[in-house]
């Protein structure tokens, strides 16, 4: 087996810690503070639309209401769509709007 050159190691010790702490920042950042912050929390079941359970503290919605089923979110069809899929949803309706809000479709 070949050893590591001086200027290999130099590399390793300095770049993999740094990398390792930009990795967790990056981690930390797409966990704890989400550039889209969705305030529609629902609840989800097999073959139907998802229900609106609750709205974020603080926010104030005009519209829907809890109990409503969401329908669309953009373009994307929300039917049998889970959490996850519908803040991807969010986050894409809200990157293509002029304003920078998701157009929701609810019933």
């Amino acid at each position: 087996m070949r050893r590591l050159f001086w200027l290999d190691r130099l590399l390793l010790v300095f770049l993999l810690p740094a990398w390792l702490v930009c990795f967790g920042l990056a981690v930390r950042s797409g966990v704890l503070e989400p550039t889209v912050w969705s305030s529609i929390f629902v609840e989800t079941e097999a073959n139907a639309y998802p229900a609106i359970v609750m709205f974020a503290p603080m926010v104030d919605v005009a519209g829907p209401r809890i109990g409503d089923r969401l329908i669309r979110v953009g373009e994307a069809d929300q039917r049998n769509t889970n959490a996850f899929r519908l803040f991807a949803d969010v986050a894409e309706a809200a990157h293509s709007a002029p304003d920078g809000l998701a157009e929701i479709e609810y019933e």
